[in-house]
């Protein structure tokens, strides 16, 4: 069965499909997540943002965490920029290439 190029499911937005190819190498991440998490707002109504979410990406890619930790600090930054609360959907979807190394997946 061929499953045609399709937009973010339930969204009905009409918006063109974009077809883009990577080619992925063993290490690469790759990092998928809602606009919630980027959209997250402090008290006074300042966004959590693309750059800082992206800033916060690197940092922490370069400092070498885990999946795990690096997810673990994104969500809590998130949830901390935002009082503590989200009031809508926040996913976030992190997986690395291990390529062989399957056994260091868990810290």
């Amino acid at each position: 069965m061929v499953c045609p190029p399709a937009g973010p499911m339930g969204t009905g937005l009409g918006l063109p499909i974009v077809v883009d190819r990577q080619q992925l190498e063993p290490g690469d991440r790759l990092l998928l997540y809602t606009d919630r998490i980027a959209d997250a707002r402090d008290a006074a109504g300042e966004r959590f943002g693309p750059d800082k979410f992206v800033d916060f990406i690197v940092r922490h890619h370069s400092d070498r965490q885990t999946l795990h930790e690096t997810l673990r600090l994104l969500t809590h930054a998130a949830l901390d920029h935002h009082c503590g609360r989200l009031n809508d959907d926040a996913t976030v979807l992190l997986t690395e290439w291990r390529a062989g190394h399957q056994h260091r997946l868990v810290p």
